[in-house]
């Protein structure tokens, strides 16, 4: 076999390894970006998380007293129970 035959076959064979990779990486693209068995959902404001529900003072007063009385009764540390309170209702 001359050495133009053995150029010509290594370069032949080289293409169509290249070729071949390109291919495969092109249809494994593909697959990637469309799959009919599961549809496209678009998100909605329905997906968004729900915003906390609001504390209200009834709740915060609650919580407070049973602070409070929890504490035993201290005299003049109502600011604080109440700050307690609110956040220990906001963490919930």
């Amino acid at each position: 076999m001359s050495d133009t035959m053995k150029t010509a076959k290594k370069t032949s064979s080289a293409s169509k390894a290249a070729s071949k990779t390109v291919a495969a990486k092109s249809a494994k693209s593909a697959k990637k970006k469309t799959n009919p068995a599961k549809p496209v959902r678009k998100r909605t404001k329905a997906d968004a998380p729900a915003p906390p529900p609001e504390i209200t003072e009834e709740e915060i007063a609650t919580c407070a007293y049973l602070i409070y009385v929890s504490e035993g009764c201290p005299a003049g540390r109502d600011q604080e129970h109440w700050l307690a309170a609110e956040a220990r209702l906001k963490n919930r």
